[in-house]
């Protein structure tokens, strides 16, 4: 059996009782567990048609979608506006330059936080967008204005739901995001989609569609031997540094320990 000092699990979606998966194991072998919560997951039920989902939703809501069809006549005087879903490898090639470009055009690169910086992601993109397209998991949406993308959301389905992933728009225009985001939502309701996952993290635009939410959590299994413990402690600084600034500056400072005392077993 190959050796092991510490399990780190991350975004375990969390119901009633699921850590009780791991208890029976863990308290058979004597390791320790120990588990927090990580971000949470809103998601938006569908029953019913989008019009009735509308008039169950408050004034506020009726009166942002109102303005997001505004905001999409706007966009149409400045050319012809489609909104396209890419779903098999042959019906666009060279999608990934075509995602990159606008992730270039975008506050993501200014910001450094593009998600296709670096060959290896963009190669990994590259074999699971074909893979996944073959399987019908996947589907790009491309707003365009004269055929020239100006927005991308990358969103997957599976049993019937699906999970808003990944999208960046061209600052040059602002609300195309949002525009895009909100039409694919409300398609979900003609094409027989039980649930919209707008998956971790939170935001004005998820929030205004839903406050259904599921918890995701980071559960810790370790055993009572020093190396164990040292890393487990190292984790603790690293929990405790995604809520204050202090541990955070400690917490990148034990990362060099950590990284040695990985790299000596």
């Amino acid at each position: 059996k190959r050796k092991w000092d510490f399990i780190f699990l991350s975004d375990v979606l969390h119901y009633p009782n699921k850590e009780n998966m791991f208890s029976s194991s863990v308290k058979k072998n004597r390791l320790k567990m120990e588990a927090r919560k990580y971000y949470a997951c809103l998601y938006i039920p569908i029953t019913g048609d989008f019009n009735s989902f509308l008039k169950s939703k408050s004034k506020g809501f009726r009166e942002y979608i109102r303005n997001d069809g505004k905001a999409k006549r706007k966009l149409q005087k400045e050319g012809d506006v489609e909104m396209v879903a890419i779903h098999h490898p042959s019906h666009h090639p060279g999608i990934i330059k075509i995602l990159c470009d606008i992730e270039n055009r975008s506050w993501k690169k200014e910001e450094k936080t593009n998600h296709f910086r670096s060959q290896a992601i963009l190669s990994f993109f590259d074999d699971i967008i074909n893979v996944f397209m073959k399987n019908k998991w996947i589907k790009i949406w491309l707003m365009m204005i004269d055929q020239n993308p100006i927005a991308y959301l990358i969103s997957f389905y599976y049993n019937k739901k699906i999970y808003m992933y990944l999208q960046a728009y061209d600052k040059s225009y602002k609300n195309s995001g949002a525009i895009l985001f909100n039409n694919i939502v409300k398609l979900s309701y003609e094409q027989g989609i039980t649930e919209v996952q707008l998956l971790r993290g939170e935001s004005e635009q998820k929030s205004r569609w839903t406050s259904d939410v599921r918890q995701n959590y980071q559960i810790i299994i370790y055993k009572n031997t020093i190396k164990s413990l040292i890393i487990y402690f190292i984790y603790k600084f690293r929990w405790k540094a995604s809520q204050n600034r202090v541990w955070r500056k400690i917490y990148f400072k034990t990362i060099k320990i950590k990284r040695k005392i990985l790299n000596s077993s």
